[in-house]
Formats: structure tokens, sequence, C-alpha cells
């Protein structure tokens, strides 16, 4: 929507990935609006790991990316990465829902 067009999102980091200056700014506001809550979550209960899942997860360029926005607004300054890829990488959300369908 920043630019006048609906891509999917595998394909703006692809067009980032390629040097593309509309993916670009799309990414780098990605980085600003996702990083803000996520640095007020670390600063609020001193996580040292934040595991992401999900598609875009397991882009090792986007998490570095989200990682470099988080850490720069933490209090705590770190040199290792903050935001790292969830080991249940396969649809974890289904996951936790099947484990709660069944306990209840």
């Amino acid at each position: 929507h920043l630019h006048g067009a609906e891509l999917a999102s595998t394909q703006i980091v692809e067009n980032w990935r390629g040097g593309n200056a509309a993916a670009g700014e799309t990414m780098a506001l990605y980085a600003e609006l996702v990083s803000g809550p996520l640095a007020m979550v670390v600063n609020t209960v001193g996580a040292n790991v934040i595991p992401a899942g999900g598609g875009l997860s397991n882009a090792a360029d986007v998490l570095a990316l989200l990682d470099m926005a988080v850490r720069g607004k933490i209090l705590q300054k770190r040199e290792t990465p903050l935001i790292v890829q969830a080991e249940c990488t396969v649809e974890p959300g289904l996951i936790g829902a099947a484990i709660m369908g069944l306990s209840a």
C-alpha cells in the first residue's frame, strides 16, 4: 500500500534483496513499526531472546534487519542477536492451538 502496489510479503523481500528502492522503504517501515513494541517488551521484562516464528522468520536477513532495529531501541546494549528463529518453524500457531485443544 505504501507504493500503490499489492505484493505478497515474499515478493517484497525478494525485491528488497534485489536492491529495489520501494521495497527498501517498505522493509525499513516494517522494521520501524515492529521494533518499537518489541523493544518495549524487552525493556519491560528483560528478555534475553525473542524467538520468531512464521513465514518471514525463515528469512535470516529479515530477522537480522528486525534484530538490529530492536537492539537500537533497547536500554541494555548487546552484541549478540536478540531475535532468533524459533525452533518450531512449521506452523507453530497451529501446534499450540492443537495442544490447547487437547488439554481442554
